[in-house]
């Protein structure tokens, strides 16, 4: 019964069906407990927004089959018993508990589930540590414990958990030292402990070179590279597509990075990089995403590969005149797949190409805080951003992709980027003439700032045919004239 909107308890009749082995009750809104089936094999009961789903009642009884739980993206109510109950289905092989309100510290008996190969327990409440009785969970090939509130070091017991493919550890608050035995996890092919406060002392070339990683993210740790390492990377293992260092205190820019050949995503931001950034990094063919924001670099400022779909490198500063600058590339509007084109906070200066309005799948556009001069071309009309809303579908743990954006006087970071996610940011450059009525044509645009320019004459009325528009900053211009009403909808 999955997809549906039927708003009503779970039919006790399930009860009638002895042989059932499988039930998926998917967003579909019903709500309460699965009477007791113990020839039951799966149950899911996932992304029933807000439904309460009794399950420590379930549980008291034994489910002697239960192979597959999913009961992500739900209010569990009394949700700690229940994980404390677990040891009732000790034939799970998968669990999936994301985001379903679950709150306290682990119980051991979630350790005994030796069966175990894939356990979510992301973005829930969870105050606990790592405990060293992991490695009871020998067949795990997926473990995801991000997004909660685990403390203390990670324990060197997990290394004994030879058969990790994914382990993902990120938005913690996990500590200490990197066991140095992570390199014994050979069959790992994504490795995330962003955002913690892990010292990582193992060299970056031996977790490439000795496992298939093809998803490295260590943001926002405490990491310590020996650029010495540098020529012996083994051209011949690395298979990484995602590469995210962001606030990790680099200082020069890694050389094997360009032997990276299948690298998709490469996320520097945050860092003390200085000088011009390496021609090499713009050989990488199959890049679609380069975030180099908040460094120290400076310009000229090179054309990434043409498969890019997002372009960030805002806050790229020394005193002086050490930043970007110049005019904006007119190669630019070449990059067909680009998704976010962000050059903020820089020296450029000149008039915005018209050229750029030939990227057709651009959601985010963040020219502010330039020298741009001149009016806004005609054509920015052409961009098709998005105009069909469709919150369901989302990026979930898209690694190293985030951007900012002034929203409602307010920067906000984004890290997850959502299908009908657009905006056009312009704002504090020295832009002038009339805002083109074109710009009406934007209907899938979602925030428009033109604050802090030079803009004169009347207030275009086609503005109020934009009706994705939630926010709309026109402060500090020149503009005169009355406010359209008639095609605003309040």
């Amino acid at each position: 019964m999955n997809y549906n909107f039927l708003s009503s308890p779970i039919p006790a009749q399930l009860a009638n069906l002895t042989s059932l082995s499988i039930i998926e009750l998917s967003i579909c809104g019903l709500q309460g407990s699965v009477p007791y089936l113990p020839q039951l094999q799966k149950l899911d009961v996932s992304g029933n927004f807000g439904l309460r789903f009794d399950l420590p009642n379930m549980f008291e009884n034994r489910w002697p089959k239960l192979k597959i739980l999913d009961i992500s993206d739900n209010e569990v109510t009394g949700s700690r018993s229940f994980l404390s109950s677990i040891s009732n289905a000790p034939m799970l092989v998968s669990l999936s508990a994301s985001m379903s309100s679950i709150q306290g510290s682990l119980p051991p008996s979630i350790y005994n589930l030796s069966r175990l190969q894939y356990l979510d327990l992301s973005y829930n409440n969870i105050t606990s540590f790592i405990h060293s009785s992991i490695s009871n969970l020998k067949n795990l090939h997926f473990l995801d414990l991000s997004g909660n509130n685990f403390q203390g070091p990670i324990q060197s017991s997990i290394c004994e958990i030879v058969s990790l493919r994914r382990l993902v550890l990120e938005n913690n608050n996990i500590t200490g030292i990197l066991p140095s035995c992570i390199t014994m996890l050979t069959n790992l092919v994504e490795f995330r402990v962003s955002k913690n406060s892990i010292e990582v002392n193992v060299s970056l070339i031996s977790l490439i070179n000795k496992f298939h990683l093809s998803t490295l993210d260590l943001t926002s740790n405490r990491l310590t590279i020996d650029t010495n390492e540098n020529l012996h990377l083994d051209a011949s293992k690395p298979k990484l597509e995602i590469l995210a260092l962001g606030s990790c205190n680099l200082k020069v820019f890694l050389t094997f990075i360009c032997i990276l050949t299948q690298l998709k995503v490469l996320n520097l931001s945050h860092n003390n990089l200085t000088g011009v950034i390496p021609p090499c990094i713009f050989k990488l063919e199959n890049l679609v995403y380069l975030d180099l924001s908040n460094n120290k670099l400076h310009s000229p400022l090179p054309l990434p590969p043409l498969s890019v779909s997002s372009f960030d490198l805002p806050h790229n500063k020394l005193e002086g005149n050490n930043s970007f600058e110049g005019v904006i590339p007119i190669g630019l509007g070449s990059l067909n797949s680009l998704k976010i084109l962000s050059l903020r906070s820089n020296k450029f200066n000149g008039s915005i190409p018209k050229e750029i309005t030939d990227l057709y799948e651009l959601q985010i556009l963040d020219l502010s805080i330039n020298n741009l001069s001149g009016p806004i071309p005609v054509s920015l009309g052409k961009l098709k951003l998005v105009s069909n809303p469709s919150p369901g579908s989302v990026q979930r743990n898209s690694i190293g992709v985030q951007f900012q954006l002034v929203i409602k006087g307010t920067m906000r970071q984004f890290e997850i980027m959502y299908d009908y996610s657009s905006g056009i940011d312009l704002s504090c450059n020295v832009l002038d003439g009339k805002i083109p009525e074109e710009i009406g044509l934007l209907n899938g645009l979602v925030m428009l700032n033109l604050s802090h320019n030079h803009f004169s004459s009347n207030i275009p009325a086609s503005v109020g045919n934009m009706s994705s528009l939630e926010s709309l900053d026109l402060s500090f211009n020149k503009l005169d004239g009355h406010i359209p009403q008639e095609n605003f909808v309040v």
